[in-house]
């Protein structure tokens, strides 16, 4: 089996430590991984508190290479090979730090990760290389901080836990960087994106799902204090494509089922299987509430 070697991507942002912290654990949950090709951990920063000092005062964006990191104390507990480090200015830069981050990438197969969604498998790599074969485009499952996990039926899309090829990303055009203004979104974007070059191509199925990459939701709603709404990104959407983002019967990218595999042998055990799990997670809220 060819192996393949990846770029790993992953946005962060700390208003406190607490979220310096659970960046190192999704960090050692990749570097503990089972898998015998190349990674590469770029981390791409969106206005840190505890990174203010790292960027240069002429600069809005200051890069640290492998050497650098290596040399400065605030980095160095960081085992990565680039930090991108960018001035906090209350807006969504996600998808511009992306699109940066994946032109410095080494690897033409691309990871992304947001700072809290560790690696609960430790063959998760394996995983994603042996699929990279068959498909372009490949998206995990969330566990979500609630502890349920999302299903391949739910209309959700995710900007973590997504592996794409790099010619693919650059034949639709990237993440799209007007998504700082919505204040969100880049998800739904890039969805839609794959989904319409699928179709213009041809090329179905060129996205797979595979529900046994599982990452963790540690911790949530730290970019939604971000300049823009959901208002202004439905609007901004509607205009862009015609369609709202969340409009199911408009929006096909939403509906898996159509444009999506499931990389399972047996589709039907493995939603079981999870559905099961929240099911399980569901009782065991009702018995802690009313013992409470």
């Amino acid at each position: 089996m060819l192996i393949i070697h990846f770029s790993i991507i992953i946005a962060h942002y700390a208003p406190d430590e607490t979220y310096r912290k659970i960046l190192k654990e999704t960090i050692k949950s990749i570097r503990n991984q089972v898998f015998d090709g190349k990674v590469e951990i770029i981390v791409t920063d969106d206005g840190s508190d505890w990174a203010r000092d790292l960027i240069n005062a002429d600069q809005e964006i200051t890069f640290y290479s492998k050497n650098d990191i290596q040399n400065c104390s605030k980095l160095q507990d960081l085992a990565i090979d680039l930090f991108i480090a960018k001035r906090r200015d209350n807006t969504y830069c996600k998808a511009k730090l992306w699109n940066l981050a994946t032109s410095c990438s080494k690897y033409s197969h691309l990871i992304f990760l947001d700072d809290d969604h560790y690696l609960k498998n430790i063959k998760s790599l394996r995983i994603y290389s042996s699929l990279f074969g068959k498909y372009r485009f490949i998206i995990g499952r969330i566990q979500e901080s609630s502890g349920l996990y999302r299903l391949y039926s739910h209309f959700t899309v995710q900007g973590t836990n997504i592996g794409i090829e790099k010619k693919l990303l650059a034949e639709v055009g990237g993440f799209g960087e007007y998504t700082s203004q919505w204040g969100r979104g880049e998800d739904s974007d890039i969805f839609l994106k794959i989904y319409q070059y699928a179709q213009q191509k041809s090329q179905l199925p060129i996205a797979g799902y595979a529900g046994n990459i599982i990452t963790r939701d540690m911790a949530s709603g730290r970019w939604k204090k971000c300049k823009g709404s959901e208002e202004i990104f439905i609007q901004g959407f509607q205009t862009l494509y015609g369609t709202p983002p969340h409009d199911v019967s408009l929006n096909k990218s939403r509906d898996k089922k159509l444009w999506v595999h499931h990389t399972s042998k047996y589709p039907g055990l493995s939603e079981l299987y999870f559905k099961i799990l929240n099911g399980l997670y569901f009782i065991r809220f009702q018995i802690l509430s009313l013992h409470f």
